[in-house]
């Protein structure tokens, strides 16, 4: 056993020696206390699952407002790293705002890197440092480029809704007729 030395902890598994705010409360040096950890919760991995089960559900509420706070902190650090306001026609709020992938293909992108939309992928691009190749669009805009390939705020509507609606009392039926421009 190592020499004892004055204001330090003595480590009772690998019996390093180490200032105090190294160990753990269990005369663990840390890297110790986490092996120790691990080694127990695998031992009684049906008890720790029972006891995870159990605090989940003591705390459910608390844990899902924490969950949803971090989730909306993680997808405006992610808008705020790629210019915060849509690209296309500046919208600003956030509710409205999300991550575009510049060349498309984001569902292809996603299941790639096995990430979830929303907060699995901005954790992602926290991650790999808010790489190239994203954009920031509102959620109008997104789906324009996504289903028409251009936004009609760049280079406006090839559709217009006309105001033609028809009602057939018989059938209760309201269609709206879209005219090509």
């Amino acid at each position: 056993m190592g020499e004892a030395v004055r204001g330090f902890k003595h480590c009772y598994r690998c019996k390093c020696t180490d200032p105090p705010e190294g160990f753990s409360s269990n005369g663990y040096c840390r890297p110790c206390a986490s092996i120790k950890s691990t080694e127990s919760r695998n031992r009684n991995i049906e008890k720790a699952r029972a006891n995870h089960r159990a605090h989940y559900q003591r705390h459910k509420k608390r844990l899902q407002k924490d969950a949803v706070a971090y989730a909306r902190k993680m997808k405006i650090a992610a808008l705020q790293a790629y210019g915060a306001t849509c690209a296309c026609c500046g919208e600003g709020r956030m509710e409205f705002l999300a991550i575009d992938h510049i060349e498309g293909g984001g569902r292809k992108h996603r299941a790639e890197i096995g990430v979830s939309p929303g907060y699995g992928f901005y954790r992602w691009l926290k991650r790999n440092g808010y790489p190239p190749g994203f954009r920031v669009l509102c959620h109008n805009c997104n789906m324009a480029m996504g289903f028409f390939g251009y936004c009609p705020h760049k280079e406006g509507s090839k559709y217009e809704l006309s105001a033609v609606t028809s009602y057939d009392a018989k059938k209760q039926l309201a269609t709206t007729e879209i005219a090509l421009r």
